[in-house]
Order: C-alpha cells, then sequence, then structure tokens
C-alpha cells in the first residue's frame, strides 16, 4: 500500500457513515506483487496496514466520529470486512466476497474501487463465469452482473482490466479515475 493509498482509505473512513461498506480487500499491481510463486515479488508492502495502522488509528477518532455521527460503523465491523485479494494467485477470500457480493439478491449497484490493479476483481469474474457459463441460466447471471457492478479504477495497474474483463464482461460500467493523477502532481514537470 502505497502513501496515497493509505491517505485514500483514511479518507474513505472518514465517509463510512454515509457509505455502506461491504469489504476492503488487499490487491496488488504489477508494481506491489506479493509473488510469483518463484520467491519474486515487487515491493510488497504485506497484509497487515489496514489492520495495525489504518483501522488503529480509526478506532481511536471512533469516539469522536460517533459523538457526530451515530451511523460510523465500529473498528469492529470495518475490521470484519478485511480481506486478503488477488496478491497471489487463484481464488482469495477477497474475490469470494466480490463473488458473493455480485451474485447476491441485493439489487443496488456494488461499486468496486480498484486502486490497484483489478486482478480481484477479475478472478471474482472468472469464477462466476467458470461456474456459470455452461448453465441455462448464464445469458441472465452475467446480464444482472454486468448491470450491478461498477468498477471505479484508479487507473488500470496490472493486464487483468485488458486481458479478461474488458472482453468477457463488456457491459460492466468502468469509471477511470486515473485523469485525476495529473491533479494530483504526478504527472507535473520539474521546470
Amino acid at each position: 500500500m502505497e502513501q496515497d493509498d493509505l491517505a485514500s482509505l483514511i479518507r474513505y473512513l472518514l465517509y463510512t457513515n454515509d457509505i455502506d461498506t461491504e469489504g476492503i480487500i488487499y490487491s496488488s499491481s504489477v508494481w506491489h506483487w506479493a509473488g510469483n510463486g518463484n520467491g519474486t515479488s515487487l515491493r510488497w508492502t504485506g497484509t497487515r496496514t489496514i489492520e495495525d495502522i489504518v483501522l488503529k488509528a480509526y478506532a481511536e477518532v471512533y469516539p469522536n466520529l460517533r459523538r457526530h455521527d451515530s451511523a460510523y460503523p465500529t473498528p469492529k465491523e470495518l475490521l470484519s470486512t478485511v480481506r486478503i485479494g488477488n496478491i497471489d494467485f487463484e481464488d482469495t477470500a477477497g474475490s469470494d466476497l466480490i463473488k458473493e457480493l455480485l451474485l447476491d439478491d441485493d439489487p443496488r449497484n456494488l461499486y468496486l474501487q480498484a486502486w490497484g490493479g483489478t486482478n480481484t476483481i477479475a478472478r471474482a469474474l472468472k469464477s462466476i463465469e467458470d461456474r456459470y457459463s455452461k448453465s441455462s441460466n448464464w445469458a441472465r447471471i452475467k446480464d444482472g452482473i454486468s448491470r450491478k457492478a461498477v468498477i471505479m479504477a484508479s487507473g488500470f495497474q496490472d493486464d487483468t482490466y485488458s486481458d479478461y474483463v474488458a472482453p468477457h464482461w463488456p457491459q460492466i460500467r468502468v469509471e477511470d479515475l486515473s485523469a485525476g493523477y495529473a491533479l494530483w502532481a504526478y504527472n507535473c514537470d520539474e521546470g
């Protein structure tokens, strides 16, 4: 988790009184990868930042937040949503949670924020496709998921969107938020 992602998550938690948070999932990108199965990793920051830094800080300010709005979730409630996503391979607790939420009966849109890569989202969609694509209900299931899912991508920091999601799930709404990087000075001139 880079510093901007850490700051974004802290900022996000300040709005949890107005947002129904279903999951907070560790994911990776090509720049922060836990490993390729051969002992190779790229700047991996681990799977304790959310619990040890972010939610610990949230717990400290929680009484004050609650004083202003009783709708803030407890630190324990937020902790119960944390999952490990596709930092390595195959199905994970994070992709399983996304899959479960995409297949549930809740008619609301499911906003899937991807601050790294979309690999955990892609894994959930691939698992659904693997399970249901040969069933007589596949067209209905795929259409329902395509209408429900909204990917909010802070760029596409791995190839899973272009290689899998876009060609297999073209009807899913995608909001590419990476244009904001210019405003955050990532693309500034040194002159």
